[in-house]
């Protein structure tokens, strides 16, 4: 937890307001659900992996740096 708070310090782009776990969590989220998709539902996405990742990682980065509400 103290290396999120840490990299929240350093990088003033992550949203002030979040909390280390908070943080975890917008990272851990959009992988947990990505695994599942491709586990669960391997024939359900017509997208390639590259898109994918590029969508998790749009999704992180909105998370970490959109103000809270």
């Amino acid at each position: 937890m103290a290396k999120l708070a840490s990299l929240q310090q350093r990088f003033s782009e992550i949203n002030s307001q979040l909390t280390p776990i908070q943080i975890l969590r917008i990272f851990i989220g959009p992988f947990i659900a990505y695994v599942f998709q491709k586990q669960l539902l391997p024939d359900s996405s017509m997208t390639s992996q590259q898109s994918d990742l590029q969508l998790v990682q749009q999704q992180i980065l909105a998370g970490l740096t959109a103000p809270q509400q």
